[in-house]
């Protein structure tokens, strides 16, 4: 009888561990992209000439969806690097360099702004309506915008083949592991390469 409470027991925990978030979901998207595809717009502020910054998170029915449990933070935080390097990318979301960086510009300039948990991408937007948008995968507590802004300056200098497109994996912003992209797109495009 105890042989099998500790079986039935293993068992449930494996099967937790193969459905947690960061596998594939059955449609084959990765917790990242099922994020970037329930992004609404949440804020908008005027920063003069026809631009403007825009903050974009999930619903708060979502935002409980995606909160972290300990066991999936501590898994991320031993992935986390001191400094990470950006993986640039040419899949038809790159953002107009002069938009990038406006917005690292903004961050930089807001850097004592706190960030709402339930944001998770901030965006310049031009004049013409293009857009340069910052991204992260998960909820950070006392996150500030400067503290997106160093990452998303190193990716804006890295990743310029045809405009800024580019992802870190393992970014340690406050004690948080998580990963940070810049592109033009709602979300970024977050799959991995």
């Amino acid at each position: 009888m105890k042989f099998s409470l500790v079986s039935s027991l293993i068992f449930i925990a494996a099967t937790s561990v193969l459905a947690s978030p960061l596998a594939a979901s059955a449609d084959g998207l990765t917790h990242d992209e099922l994020l970037a595809r329930d992004l609404v717009s949440l804020h908008t502020q005027d920063t003069g000439n026809g631009t403007s910054l825009e903050y974009f998170g999930v619903p708060d029915s979502t935002t409980k969806r995606w909160t972290p449990t300990p066991t999936l933070e501590r898994r991320k935080s031993t992935t986390c690097s001191a400094y990470p390097t950006p993986s640039c990318d040419n899949k038809d979301n790159e953002a107009q360099n002069e938009l990038c960086s406006s917005l690292v510009d903004n961050l930089y300039a807001q850097a004592t702004i706190a960030i709402d948990q339930s944001w998770r991408q901030i965006c310049f937007k031009g004049e013409g309506g293009d857009k340069c948008c910052t991204a992260w995968s998960t909820a950070v507590p006392w996150l500030r915008q400067g503290d997106l802004a160093a990452n998303a300056n190193t990716i804006m200098q890295t990743c310029t083949n045809n405009g800024v497109s580019g992802k870190m994996y393992g970014v340690r912003l406050q004690s948080t592991c998580l990963n940070q992209c810049v592109s033009s797109g709602h979300g970024c495009n977050n799959s991995a390469g």
